[in-house]
């Protein structure tokens, strides 16, 4: 079972093991947007909206969370799991500790694009109170989930 011990802001440094990560083929597919990775990095970095944080259980990386911070507050959030830890609670522990990170507690509504296809990452959001925005996915392929903190 996980046990996410460490919630760290990502570092430049970080990007050597998330890019092994990268070399499986699930995690590429899903997120090949993200490449290459130091471009991204430095995109992330440097926009004041969006955060990036490592999550780490006796101190070796178990998964990546972003949120990006829209104007109305909306906290669109994606995440990533270390590909041999599929399946163990990761990936809803880390969406529970980063919706309660501190500064995010001004997010009034959480948003999550996921694809049709990927059910495994569907049925973890939808685990934590996220639901779904519409009964059936969009034009390209993606769900939208969303959910709204409590008052």
């Amino acid at each position: 079972m996980s046990n996410i011990e460490e919630l760290r802001l990502f570092r430049k440094e970080n990007i050597e093991w998330l890019q092994t990560w990268f070399e499986d083929a699930e995690v590429k597919r899903r997120l090949e947007g993200m490449m290459p990775i130091d471009e991204w990095f430095n995109f992330a970095d440097g926009n004041e909206n969006y955060r990036v944080w490592a999550a780490l259980e006796d101190g070796k990386p178990v998964g990546v969370v972003m949120v990006e911070v829209e104007e109305d507050l909306t906290g669109n959030i994606a995440l990533v799991v270390d590909p041999f830890l599929r399946g163990e609670g990761y990936g809803k522990a880390l969406i529970k500790r980063t919706m309660a990170l501190p500064e995010m507690s001004r997010i009034n509504k959480w948003f999550a694009g996921i694809e049709e296809d990927n059910e495994r990452c569907l049925a973890c959001f939808r685990s934590v109170g996220y639901s779904l925005e519409h009964e059936q996915p969009d034009e390209d392929g993606y769900y939208s989930l969303i959910y709204f903190p409590e008052s």
